[in-house]
């Protein structure tokens, strides 16, 4: 499972079954042939996968949070945001199950050392959602939905069984101010460290600075600009950096991706009209 993941960032086809190869796309790169995910046979395959008794409960509950992404993805309308946002969470997910958590540009996802992987196995475990309090530093009963900030999230985030653990948040309620996924790590020895992302469908950057109070705050935008300009608050990944944070699979489902399907159908059908007028 670990292995099939981590093809979805790389492509390469040593990781993936050849029973599966069928619903693959398949193209060369750099005289190397790889292959891309078609969402609606990964959506599949993972939910497969999901309901396989051999994977672990920990896995089972994030390919869950993954394929609701995924139908989350399908479902948003278009220019509301949310479809980006699914699409961030997805691959942010994968990349930290698979530990791929650096960009070769040297880019670090997380700014932490964590346990290499072990053969199939990451020494860390990873959560989506879990290890919270429903009460605050106030006493007073709390739940994650109540939730509208960094600050009030922190309040009930609780320390996880195992460390190494990465948890991941995603607050689907709209009113959370300033980030729209938290990432916190917990090390062995150390206080948690949080990361902070927030995703823009288009060219807009964050009109607040960046908290304080994690360790760094990355902006991803669906139309990333090749010399990012965001203020020195924000991690703002350029073009290049955003497609190399999708990989081979998700840098094709990006909204300039759509953009460009968009203006091919329209040019299609519009090769159409005209060919059915000269008949």
């Amino acid at each position: 499972m670990l292995l099939l993941l981590l093809s979805f960032i790389t492509g390469s086809m040593k990781h993936c079954p050849t029973a599966i190869m069928p619903f693959m796309n398949a193209l060369q790169r750099r005289g190397e042939k790889i292959i891309q995910f078609i969402p609606m046979h990964m959506v599949e395959l993972l939910t497969q996968l999901m309901d396989c008794s051999v994977v672990s409960e920990m896995y089972r509950k994030l390919l869950k949070a993954i394929v609701g992404h995924f139908n989350a993805f399908y479902e948003s309308k278009s220019g509301s945001g949310g479809a980006w946002e699914s699409l961030c969470v997805i691959v942010l997910m994968i990349r930290i199950i698979t530990g791929q958590l650096q960009l070769e540009s040297g880019l670090k996802i997380l700014d932490v050392e964590l346990p290499e992987r072990a053969g199939d196995k990451p020494k860390y475990t990873v959560s989506y959602n879990e290890h919270l309090t429903t009460y605050g530093e106030d006493g007073k009963e709390k739940s994650f939905e109540d939730c509208s900030n960094l600050q009030q999230l922190k309040e009930i985030v609780t320390s996880p069984p195992k460390r190494p653990h990465v948890s991941i948040y995603y607050p689907k309620h709209a009113n959370f101010s300033l980030y729209d996924a938290v990432v916190v790590v917990f090390e062995t020895g150390h206080p948690p460290r949080y990361y902070g992302f927030q995703m823009k469908e288009g060219q807009e950057l964050p009109t607040q600075t960046a908290s304080s109070e994690v360790e760094r705050s990355f902006v991803l935008r669906g139309l990333s600009v090749e010399r990012p300009t965001c203020p020195r608050s924000w991690t703002d990944l350029g073009t290049a950096e955003i497609e190399e944070f999708f990989g081979v699979s998700g840098k094709k489902w990006t909204p300039r991706q759509w953009k460009e399907l968009k203006q091919e159908q329209s040019e299609s059908q519009w090769a159409g009209h005209e060919e059915q007028k000269n008949i």
